[in-house]
């Protein structure tokens, strides 16, 4: 059990949403890193968030909320970046690639 006294009266904006199968919080995590340091987070560089296991979650938002200064939204997942188009055959024409379907 993390106190809550790690991140009294800090007045953090923070939005806790789905990341694959983990949670990510972001927003001014800098005013409660001690507190995400204490519930075993790790910093994640790439999404500019702490990262947590998925099955954490009711626990980092209830840890989170027990500051009344800090404003908790739970957000969507994020939107995740089109899917790579499978590499194909070159044709053999400089190798430019038809991906038309008519022939």
């Amino acid at each position: 059990v993390v106190e809550a006294s790690c991140s009294a009266a800090a007045g953090a904006v923070l939005t806790v949403s789905p990341h694959k199968k983990a949670v990510l919080v972001t927003g001014e995590t800098q005013k409660v890193t001690e507190l995400l340091k204490a519930l075993k987070g790790s910093w994640n560089k790439g999404l500019g968030g702490w990262c947590f296991p998925g099955s954490q979650r009711a626990a980092v938002l209830a840890a989170l909320r027990k500051d009344p200064t800090n404003t908790v939204t739970e957000g969507e997942a994020a939107a995740q970046p089109p899917a790579k188009r499978q590499k194909g055959s070159a044709a053999s024409e400089g190798g430019f690639i038809n991906d038309d379907d008519s022939e």
